[in-house]
């Protein structure tokens, strides 16, 4: 007697984030806190054009393979940037809590990412440096990300507070978007 075994493997779902926000507000440092959170926060080095870390997990029980793209907030690279917005299925808006001016600029970064066709519905809000004296309210915070329908979180690298949260809300947007 013979027993069929079952040798399907599972789909692979793959999701590309985008980490965008001005030069310096701690974009890497976010990254770097998701990506390997017991280890301590390096010196923060500006990021040159664009750094890339990809990630196997399970998003809502199903394996996928997650790419983010930190891209360099530096005007000099709109024209990598714009590379990247079409193939992006989520974005990662990123400000500095600690610098209103950072704050006042997310909708430049909206606007350059309409021109590229970036999908705003599949964002979520980040304020990084929470930990420090923060200028923007997370009131404000959420009433800019209200305009757009999304989540808002105000994180710190620094002591890891709202960093596995913020990915895991980007995942589950995406994952939503993707079906």
């Amino acid at each position: 007697m013979s027993r069929k075994v079952d040798t399907t493997l599972p789909t692979l779902t793959k999701m590309k984030i985008m980490i965008l926000g001005d030069s310096g507000v701690g974009k890497t440092s976010l990254l770097n806190k998701y990506m390997k959170p017991s280890e301590p926060l390096g010196k923060g080095k500006p990021t040159i054009g664009i750094d890339y870390e990809s990630q196997r997990l399970d998003v809502e029980n199903v394996p996928t393979y997650v790419h983010f793209w930190d891209l360099s907030g530096d005007d000099i690279y709109i024209e990598v940037r714009n590379e990247f917005y079409p193939e992006a299925n989520g974005i990662i808006l990123c400000y500095d809590c600690s610098n209103p001016e950072s704050f006042e600029h997310l909708q430049r970064w909206i606007d350059e990412g309409s021109k590229y066709q970036a999908d705003w519905s599949s964002m979520v809000l980040v304020g990084c440096k929470a930990d420090q004296s923060s200028k923007v309210s997370p009131d404000e915070a959420k009433a800019f990300g209200r305009k757009f329908g999304v989540s808002s979180f105000q994180t710190s690298a620094k002591d890891g507070s709202n960093v596995q949260e913020a990915f895991k809300e980007i995942m589950k947007v995406v994952k939503k978007k993707l079906g």
